[in-house]
């Protein structure tokens, strides 16, 4: 059975940017088996799809993208707000703790904030 998908981006994407992320890749091969695949540049026009990517590449998507996502049948990441790693981590050092051992240090923002830099969010 053929599908339509639609994946929804940050309004300020250029159209054709999905070939610039893994989604673009996977859209490829859903397009190759048949299924039509449709770029949402923001949540301002619905287009009727069997399910929307929300592929928004924020660290915190805003919700009015997620109240979107939640009009479609099925919205894969449609509940996934905040991927910050202060959010999700669960192993934190904080000063004065006691650690001495080896340790990764990532950025609170997606990409190291390339992603919000691009779209004019401050900084933190």
């Amino acid at each position: 059975m053929k599908r339509r998908i639609a994946i929804l981006c940050h309004e300020a994407d250029p159209p054709g940017a999905l070939a610039e992320y893994g989604i673009g890749g996977l859209a490829e091969v859903w397009k190759e088996q048949g299924h039509e695949v449709v770029q949402l540049l923001g949540p301002g026009r619905r287009v009727d799809a069997d399910l929307v990517f929300v592929h928004v590449d924020l660290s915190v998507v805003p919700d009015d993208y997620l109240a979107f996502a939640a009009t479609y049948p099925v919205a894969v990441n449609g509940r996934v707000k905040d991927i910050r790693k202060s959010t999700l981590g669960g192993h934190l050092l904080r000063p004065g703790d006691d650690w001495e051992g080896p340790v990764i240090v990532k950025s609170n923002r997606n990409y190291g904030g390339v992603p919000e830099a691009r779209r004019g969010v401050p900084r933190l």
